[in-house]
């Protein structure tokens, strides 16, 4: 199954045009849960496929407001992104579905000793996402606290303790930018090039999204 769990994208001609013409074999993708309704019955509807939508919202959180994370509907997928170390630690333990995010910024928590928490804290019910543009707009960025190089590094060895350890972990492109859209096949050269086998990369791309999907509507 084809997954992208969150494109970023809020303009609803930007998402027909990222599912009609940059990955046209999509079959599950994950919108912000802000885009009206009238871009899934108008839209969407004139797309010549069938495709899951899944509701998402991605929110900033730290220790002290942990609970803004699991205060939404369960019909909405959250994306939780910790800003401190203790927020991180707290949704490696918690008893609920959690879906922890990565980026350039929360990487700094989210490191391979968060990867030792999730697993030990057993359970089918943690999972790590991967949001790919922003790793990728730091090679044009200036003035940041992290190199890219070292970023990318962090996030190889973050990916690797993953799935040494089957934490889930799922890559999603979080392109918000019509003019910088990637593809889930952008995605897979990523992850060959850093150094992942064919293997590694349909558990990465396909096995662990779809659990992670499953999880979730179990969980509704």
């Amino acid at each position: 199954m084809r997954a992208n769990m969150f494109i970023a994208l809020s303009v609803c001609s930007d998402i027909v045009f990222y599912i009609t013409y940059v990955d046209t074999d999509l079959q599950v993708v994950g919108l912000d849960a802000s885009v009206g309704v009238e871009c899934f019955t108008n839209d969407l509807h004139g797309v010549n496929r069938e495709i899951l939508v899944v509701p998402r919202r991605i929110i900033k959180v730290s220790e002290r407001s942990l609970e803004k994370c699991f205060a939404l509907e369960k019909s909405i997928l959250v994306g939780c992104l910790p800003t401190d170390t203790g927020s991180a630690r707290r949704l490696a333990k918690i008893h609920r579905l959690s879906v922890v995010v990565v980026t350039p910024t929360s990487i700094k928590v989210v490191n391979e000793s968060q990867v030792n928490f999730m697993h030990q804290s057993g359970g089918r019910n943690k999972y790590i996402e991967v949001h790919v543009h922003p790793f990728v707009d730091i090679f044009t960025t200036s003035n940041l606290s992290i190199s890219a190089e070292k970023s990318l590094y962090m996030l190889g060895n973050i990916i690797e303790r993953a799935l040494k350890l089957d934490v889930g972990i799922v890559l999603s492109t979080a392109s918000n930018e019509r003019r910088k859209l990637l593809s889930l096949t952008h995605l897979d050269i990523i992850l060959f090039y850093i150094g992942f086998t064919k293997r590694e990369r349909r558990l990465i791309m396909e096995v662990y999204p779809t659990e992670l999907l499953l999880t979730w509507l179990n969980y509704r």
